[in-house]
């Protein structure tokens, strides 16, 4: 309301007009009342009749501020594996709130970070929760985050023991290292050890002392022989074979994997202090003759196996402990020979027998 004050007081006729300049942005009624009506800057006037004296007033017109009433998360509740990556993205409500800036924060960083950007980077086993907050109104939203460690296995195969380690990624390539840590009596298999023969890796193992093994995943520098997995499909990345002494017994035994650091080719990476595996020793399988059908023998001298107990016309297939078929065919006679290109454990299969073989 603006009220015009006409001089002098004992003036005859004190009537006054009033006009705005811009009526798209203030409208002024007779008695000097104004209306905002859009966003801008327009000038109230008042003329006197009696000698058309003015007076004027400046007026800005703001836009109504918009305010936030709530916030909300694309995802509420995941788990990720050490090492992989997960894009949170944040709502802000009402659409045309005038600040939709979000704070990130993770209530504990040694699990999983998170960007300005909200990007969360999984970095140890745990639990943790992401929160989004608002800057105008302090409006939250959380998403609770589990990190795994990548899976692993182990497998019996009688006097040997083994574990596998494995990723959920689809990978070409891999390199870094691994310290193992053995309870007495077990020791690692330095010729069964294999890497993925699919990755670009290659490997080295070296004592460390004290059962201590430093496993080392080299690049090769070659292509990968791998065509590309599904998503999520879990791929191995190293059987790690142990041999067991005759002074242990049947039974559970813990290894301490330590120290581990690995680096894909999809750019993450897998980053350990240390975490026990189980693996089991059980004599009930052998090594080299499935005890329950002593029917076939095999062994392997100078990279050749030798397959002996076959029936004429037998069919036979040798593989690989990774799955992957080496050798199939009919024997000729009750013995059979297959070279094979790489030391590792082997498995012959025939109609009704399995049997393993390591060289």
């Amino acid at each position: 309301q603006l009220t015009a004050t006409v001089l002098p007081e004992d003036a005859d006729n004190k009537e006054v007009l009033w006009t705005s300049s811009n009526e798209s942005v203030a409208r002024v009624s007779s008695n000097g009342l104004v209306t905002a009506v859009g966003e801008g800057s327009a000038t109230i006037t008042a003329t006197t009749t009696d000698g058309g004296f003015t007076a004027t007033c400046a007026v800005t017109v703001l836009r109504k501020s918009v305010n936030v009433t709530g916030i909300s998360l694309n995802i509420t509740n995941m788990t990720v594996k050490i090492g992989g990556y997960a894009q949170l993205v944040a709502q802000v409500l009402p659409e045309n709130a005038d600040n939709k800036a979000v704070t990130w924060k993770s209530s504990n960083e040694n699990v999983a970070s998170v960007s300005s950007a909200g990007l969360v980077t999984a970095k140890n086993a745990g639990i943790t929760a992401i929160t989004a907050t608002t800057v105008d109104g302090t409006k939250i939203a959380t998403c609770a985050v589990t990190v795994e460690r990548e899976p692993w296995s182990w497998t019996n195969i009688g006097t040997f023991t083994m574990f596998t380690i494995i990723t959920n990624r689809t990978v070409l390539s891999v390199y870094g290292k691994i310290t193992i840590t053995l309870p007495q009596g077990l020791t690692i298999n330095q010729y069964a050890t294999l890497v993925n023969p699919s990755l670009d890796a290659e490997i080295q193992i070296s004592s460390l002392g004290n059962n201590r093994w430093l496993i080392e995943l080299k690049k090769k520098g070659g292509s990968s022989l791998r065509s590309a997995t599904a998503d999520g499909e879990q791929m191995k990345i190293i059987d790690i074979v142990l041999d067991v002494d005759a002074s242990v017994a049947d039974g559970d035994y813990e290894v301490t994997v330590s120290d581990m650091e690995l680096a894909f080719d999809d750019g993450v990476t897998i980053a350990e202090l240390e975490f026990p595996v189980t693996v089991n020793v059980n004599r009930s399988i052998t090594g080299i003759l499935n005890a329950a059908v002593p029917q076939i023998y095999a062994s392997v001298q100078n990279g050749v196996l030798k397959i002996a107990g076959l029936s004429a016309d037998d069919l036979f297939s040798v593989y690989s402990i990774s799955g992957q078929l080496v050798y199939k065919n009919k024997a000729k006679m009750s013995e059979a020979y297959v070279n094979l290109s790489a030391r590792g454990v082997y498995i012959i299969a025939t109609g009704k027998e399995r049997i393993k073989v390591v060289w």
